[in-house]
């Protein structure tokens, strides 16, 4: 995994330790984004509670969702 320079990254922000785009590799989840990538949760003092997938006209991804290949989207708001 790598700092992503390319369209096919996703921007992790919000109560992350580590907010920034990523490329996920292949065989890589939401949840491997958020834990392994962007550092987890903000000095551990959030639990997480949920994760929108492309902003205020996206959605929350479903539980499905976070383990599986990440959505093409742009960003993922961490809560």
């Amino acid at each position: 995994m790598s700092v992503a320079t390319e369209i096919d990254s996703i921007v992790i922000k919000g109560h992350v330790s580590k907010p920034g785009a990523y490329c996920p590799a292949p065989g890589e989840n939401l949840l491997d984004l958020i834990y392994k990538h962007g550092g987890g949760m903000a000095q551990d003092r959030f639990p997480l509670k949920g994760v929108l997938l492309d902003g205020v006209s996206g959605h929350f991804a479903t539980v499905d969702e976070l383990k599986k290949a990440p959505p093409p989207c742009t960003e993922a708001m961490v809560f």
